[in-house]
This record gives structure tokens, sequence and C-alpha cells, in this order.
């Protein structure tokens, strides 16, 4: 209620200024000339609605910068560019040593183009500069930045987000570089996946949970403003990460939980609200990042992303699954194999384990000549589309392999599915076999591939379930 108080307050002590200079002016005016009194209470209306707009004003970029100094991610880049017509400002030596960060990076540009010596439509050097929001706003509103602003859905459609970007064309040494500060902010989301919720609300000042979250599928953590004031919440972690962010009332911010990559341990975060003293714990871990994934933790991992895997209920005789491997939050890799294939990859890790999940096994055939172990393999990679128009059309695959005529693909057939819009294309490809098998609701693909019969792989997609 303070800010409220604060805002009320200035508010009454304008209009009580504005009354008093209407109050001083009408003093000197005799009270039989009305048409003077009525020209100075129109005067001291507009003086009064001026003087408030401005205030008014002042206080909307105030809570626009609040906002954006609560954005999930932000970039500082520079271009270096062709003359341009108009520019914002001509850096000089003041503003290099004011923002030595963008000197710095200035420097490394003009080395670039000196050493190219071209000038084209594209960029010819770019680079990303090393700011913070707050330096990044200061700069945007002292050399009056172009700002744009949109709304738009990240890639898997878990997040809406605000994508706000500044602009300017700035000159130095008679060259012209572009400057763009972009912001994205967290606007609502989509679900209740792919994310970890922190909500802050009145309660006790140290939360008796600490979530984990599995890089890539959830590790973002979505705090949440449910109190009726802006907050300031400090993260740290034990990797050495250090962040800062504004959250006003009913906003949120999702905060990417970076592991400490140079380790498989567990990064743990830290969280602490400056205006409430709570605070709590979040991890980030690595355990499902690399090796193999127990094929229903995979299920459920990938269902975080909104990626809904399907597995084969049909093996060639004597195989199994042996590894359920992460690609990406859009890809992700089976092995199928016989005690053969199976017994040959064992031996070769001669004992050792580098961690108890490795994954000895191949995730594709196309580096192995047709033995008796690579004989024993089938890998499956699954695709997840989440932009429908970038999904790949196995009917324009099937007509450019047939009219293609290309000598080592041999046996192309594209199958329809009773019931569904799901097609398998199959072929072979010198001698190995390929079925693909695509999913047109789920928008999802998986690619079969092995030293196999064809009619074996074929089954295999058919059986997808």
């Amino acid at each position: 209620m303070e800010a409220c108080n604060s805002f009320e307050e200035k508010i009454r002590i304008k209009a009580q200024k504005a009354g008093a200079f209407l109050t001083d002016v009408a003093a000197t005016v005799s009270s039989n000339r009305s048409a003077i009194l009525v020209s100075v209470l129109v005067m001291g209306v507009l003086f009064s609605f001026l003087y408030l707009s401005e205030y008014i004003i002042e206080q909307g970029e105030e809570l626009q910068r609040q906002e954006l100094l609560g954005a999930a991610r932000t970039t500082a880049w520079m271009a270096h560019i062709p003359k341009q017509d108009k520019v914002c400002f001509a850096i000089d030596d003041e503003f290099l040593v004011k923002h030595k960060t963008i000197a710095s990076s200035l420097a490394d540009m003009e080395d670039m183009v000196r050493q190219r010596q071209v000038v084209s439509d594209e960029p010819v050097a770019s680079t990303v500069i090393p700011l913070d929001k707050k330096e990044m706003l200061n700069i945007a509103k002292a050399y009056s930045f172009n700002m744009t602003s949109g709304v738009g859905k990240s890639i898997d459609g878990i997040f809406t987000n605000r994508e706000t970007r500044f602009t300017c064309t700035v000159t130095h040494g008679g060259n012209y570089y572009e400057i763009v500060f972009w912001f994205t902010s967290t606007e609502q989301v989509n679900g209740d996946r792919g994310y970890v919720p922190v909500r802050i609300v009145d309660g006790p000042r140290r939360s008796s949970e600490t979530p984990v979250t599995y890089v890539p599928f959830n590790n973002t953590a979505l705090f949440i403003n449910e109190l009726a004031f802006p907050v300031t919440i400090e993260i740290t972690s034990n990797a050495q990460h250090r962040d800062s962010r504004t959250i006003l009332p009913g906003k949120m911010t999702a905060f990417h939980l970076t592991p400490n990559w140079s380790s498989l341990d567990d990064t743990v975060y830290h969280y602490y609200i400056k205006e409430t003293g709570i605070e709590g714990d979040l991890v980030s871990s690595l355990k499902y990042y690399v090796g193999c994934i127990d094929g229903r933790i995979a299920e459920s991992l990938y269902r975080e992303r909104n990626f809904e895997l399907a597995f084969p209920s049909y093996l060639p005789a004597g195989f199994k699954p042996v590894c359920y491997a992460e690609f990406s939050t859009e890809a992700v890799s089976y092995v199928y194999a016989n005690q053969t294939a199976i017994d040959h990859y064992e031996k070769k890790l001669q004992g050792y384990r580098p961690y108890p999940n490795y994954n000895p096994y191949p995730d594709s055939i196309y580096d192995l000549v047709p033995d008796e172990e690579s004989q024993g393999l089938v890998p499956v990679l699954g695709m997840k589309y989440y932009d429908r128009d970038s999904a790949p059309s196995l009917r324009d695959s099937y007509n450019e392999l047939v009219e293609g005529q290309f000598p080592v693909i041999t046996e192309i057939k594209l199958t329809e599915l009773d019931g569904s819009e799901d097609l398998i294309l199959s072929y072979y490809e010198g001698e190995r076999a390929v079925a693909i098998r695509a999913f047109a609701e789920e928008n999802t693909a998986y690619r079969f591939s092995g030293f196999v019969q064809l009619d074996e792989l074929v089954k295999m997609a058919r059986s997808m379930d």
C-alpha cells in the first residue's frame, strides 16, 4: 500500500499547487470581469491536466521499466551495416568511457570490418554485447531508441512471451552500426508442464520443499507474484549463477535453471524475496541428460515438453530395447538389439562405465558395415515438430525418391494406414533398410534403420502406439 499512498500523495500535492496558482491569478482579477475569470479558470484546468498528465506518463514509464527488469531473457547485439541516412547518435569518447563493454565490442567489430573490407546489404560483422538489464534500459532511454513490442508463443507452446525490442542506428569512425536490445518477458503459461511453479504469497518464510528439475525437460522455474506489491527476487547457485529480477503484482517471470555443464553434479539454486524474506531452493539435475533412460521415465519426461512418445509393440525375433536416450526436447533415440550386439558393445566397455547409465550403443548405423554385430542393431530416431509447417511430408519424400532414381535407393513404398492419416515410407538404401512412420495428429515421425529385412522394420513402424 505504500506505493499507492505515495502515488496519491504526489497527485494531491500537484493538484494543490495547481489550485494555488489558479487562486493567485483569480485574486488579481476584478470580480465583475467574468470573461477574464472564465479564461483564467480554463487556463487553470489545462494547467492542472498537463501537470498531472506528465506525472502519470512518468509513472507509466517506471512501471514498464520495472516489468522489463523482470524479463526472463535479455540480449544486447550490435551489427555493422551499410551507410544510413538517419542515425540516433554518433558514438563519442564520453559514451565509450561510460559504457566500456560497448567500447570493447565496438573495437572488436571495427577490427573485423577492416579485415573484411566489404559492406553489403547484410551485416558483415556482428557481436553480442555483455550488458545487464539496467544499463540497456538506461541507454535506450537516454538516446531515444525506437521501441517495438509483440506477443508470441514459445516454440513448444508452453509459454506466451512478450518480445520487446529497442533499436538504434549509430555511427563511429565513419562506420554505421545497429544496436538492438531484446527483452523477453513471460506473459502467461499454457498448461502445467515444462516448468516448476513458485508462487510468491504470504506464508512461511522458508519453503519446506526443494523441487528437482531435469535438464532439458522442465528445468525452468516460473516465479508468480500473487502479492499486492512489486517484489525483487535474488537468485544464486552453487555454480556461481547470479540474477536479480523485479516482478510486478500479478506478473510472472520464467527463470531457466542452467546446470553446471562442467560436472554431472546437481546444481542447487537459492532464491530470496527481498521485500518479504521468503526463500527456498530448486535443483537442476543432469541425471537424464546423458546415458540411457528407462522407457517409462523417458515417456514421462518428454511429456513435459508436449512430446507424446510412441513405442513399437512388435520386435524382430531376439531383439529387445537396450537404451532410450535424450537428444533434445524435440528428438529422442531408441536402440533395439539382439544378444550378439549386446555382448559386442558390452565387451568394448571392458567393464568400465564413466557413469552408471552410460550408453555404449551407436544411435546410427550409417558409419557401420553390415557385420554380425551391426546386423543386431535397430536404432530409432523420433522427432517432434512443434511447428506443423516444418514437418516433412512423407508423400513429398516418396515422390522425390521415385523421381530422383537414385541407384542405391530401391524397393520404395508408401503405405497408408487404415483408419488414420498416418503413413509409412520404406526403402532400402544400399544394404540398409529404412522405415519412417509419421503420426499426422501428433506431428511426430520415427525413423527406423538397420541391416535387417525391410519388412521387419515396417512391422515395427506399423506396431507403434
